[in-house]
């Protein structure tokens, strides 16, 4: 077999028939699979904003009205000097001076109670059970508080929230004018036992002054004067008597006599007859020294 028979026999490329038609009809099936893909994640699209809009159309609408308040903490004090009567002072503390509780809790309880939701539903003629319930927020670190009230339309949620406000000042005014009443009461009493001592004390000043004699002001001033410079006269003749006391113990110590005989001696200095006697012992004594001078005993 010769090399070009063999080259004829056995062609380096084989001829390939393409069938036209076969290929278009696959193309054809690839388009319709991605249409009907794209069509289905129309009417899934459509399924979802349909059922969407139907809920938004028919859900309840609800609106919320929001709004703060703030509860204030400032302290007062206050002084009252009266002239010739005394001096008053009265002191309020801050309700934010005690770190064991925040007293905006408070306020929210009486803000969410049923007497004041009760009043709130009332001034809008709807049902306590339509009125609903507040949020209330307490904002750390500050003197705010957060409230929140829902309604079906705008205008009802901001009713709902004036008229919570309006009960829940009110509120708060009656319980401040119940408890001035009850400090206005207790206050009077105290200034009804005061008045009552006010009167015997000037009872008793007026029955003093007709005992003693003392009709004005300037006879009790000058009486009291008095009286205070016996107390200090006192104070000195004590101050006296313990330093003479203490002398006389020094003296006993020194004489070596008990201190009840030196106690007479000091009375005896003040006694004028023991004073003559003792003058007239000294006399004898000097007359007797001079004698024995003059005549000694060698003298007949």
């Amino acid at each position: 077999m010769s090399f070009f028979n063999l080259f004829k026999k056995q062609p380096l490329v084989k001829e390939k028939n393409i069938n036209i038609s076969e290929y278009y009809q696959q193309g054809s099936s690839s388009k319709v699979g991605w249409t009907a893909c794209l069509l289905g994640i129309i009417v899934v699209n459509a399924a979802i904003w349909s059922l969407t809009l139907t809920y938004l159309n028919k859900a309840k609408r609800t609106y919320v009205s929001d709004w703060s308040i703030t509860i204030p903490g400032v302290a007062s004090n206050t002084n009252i000097n009266l002239p010739e009567i005394g001096q008053a002072t009265s002191q309020n503390y801050s309700a934010y001076a005690a770190s064991s509780y925040d007293p905006r809790e408070n306020y929210k309880l009486l803000a969410s109670s049923d007497d004041v939701i009760r009043a709130a539903a009332t001034s809008l003629n709807l049902p306590l059970e339509n009125f609903g319930q507040a949020k209330i927020k307490i904002i750390p670190n500050t003197t705010i508080m957060k409230f929140e009230l829902s309604g079906s339309t705008p205008n009802e949620a901001q009713n709902k929230s004036q008229a919570l406000y309006q009960a829940f000042e009110n509120r708060i005014n009656k319980l401040r004018d119940e408890e001035v009443v009850q400090q206005n009461l207790k206050l009077q009493v105290a200034i009804q036992d005061l008045r009552l001592k006010l009167r015997s004390a000037q009872q008793n000043l007026s029955t003093y002054k007709t005992r003693s004699g003392l009709s004005t002001n300037e006879q009790i001033s000058t009486f009291a004067v008095n009286i205070e410079a016996l107390r200090r006269q006192k104070a000195e003749l004590l101050a006296q008597e313990r330093q003479y006391n203490s002398r006389l113990v020094q003296l006993s110590t020194n004489l070596d006599i008990s201190p009840q005989n030196v106690a007479r001696a000091f009375a005896l200095q003040s006694d004028p007859v023991f004073q003559k006697y003792l003058q007239n012992y000294s006399e004898v004594r000097a007359n007797l020294t001079n004698l024995k001078a003059k005549f000694l005993p060698t003298h007949p």
